[in-house]
């Protein structure tokens, strides 16, 4: 089996100003990019600028958060209208066709400037923990967005401002933390169906460019879905979504 491509994203990483990178290593980047996207569907990032410590912190500050009682993680459950917030044990069935509900919790932010239902009231700087992941992910998205816009020969903004409602409430992209608790003698196990991630939008992604001879048929198939914040119609629209 073929080992995933990796990719050095250290000429475009976070830690580089945008002023300061070279074009030419930002169209190698983009042509590696999108032929491990054609080729093989997926890829590993290295030297992508994400602090260590960012994401040590998260995992930290979920871990206390998940370890409180239920009676005090419940102020703070996501509603049924909002995907922002706690998700309680055994709340999502993400596969209709197996008896159990997923043994798993999660904590869901969606929106980046709204504190609500955050539990800042119990763990102080989990808004400013949380936040801090979301838009490094967030600008290390952008980049990517653009070494693919670049990769596929168009306007290298295009697909960025694509999604340029992330964070907002028009928007669903959302920084999930997990918890799977210990399982219990005698409990029923089940195999876990994956939540929607972005891997699942990139496999369609680069099945749509591979079904394109031209990137630029391509670009204008986009650019007829207007300023969508996400790919999804695109993809829909070429029955590539599985």
């Amino acid at each position: 089996m073929a080992a995933i491509p990796v990719v050095d994203l250290a000429p475009y990483s976070l830690s580089v100003p945008v002023q300061e990178v070279d074009p030419k290593a930002l169209q190698e980047l983009g042509d590696e990019l999108c032929k491990a996207f054609t080729t093989f569907g997926f890829v590993y990032l290295k030297n992508h600028g994400i602090p260590q410590n960012i994401v040590e912190e998260v995992f930290t500050t979920s871990k206390t958060f998940f370890e409180k009682p239920v009676d005090v993680k419940q102020e703070y459950a996501r509603p049924a209208d909002s995907n922002q917030g706690w998700v309680s044990l055994e709340r999502e069935k993400l596969n209709p066709e197996r008896p159990a509900a997923d043994l798993k919790e999660a904590y869901n932010m969606t929106v980046v400037d709204d504190q609500h239902l955050l539990p800042v009231d119990i763990i102080p700087n989990f808004y400013d923990v949380f936040k801090s992941l979301f838009t490094s992910a967030q600008e290390l998205g952008n980049r990517i967005l653009d070494l693919m816009s670049i990769g596929l020969n168009i306007d290298r903004s295009f697909l960025r401002d694509c999604h340029k409602n992330v964070g907002k409430k028009v928007n669903q992209t959302t920084l999930r933390s997990l918890y799977y608790p210990r399982i219990s003698k005698g409990m029923i196990i089940q195999h876990h169906c994956l939540p929607i991630s972005i891997g699942t939008i990139i496999q369609p992604l680069s099945t749509v460019i591979k079904r394109y001879d031209n990137p630029t048929t391509l670009y204008s198939d986009i650019k007829r879905y207007g300023n969508s914040s996400s790919l999804y119609n695109v993809l829909k629209s070429n029955i590539i979504l599985h």
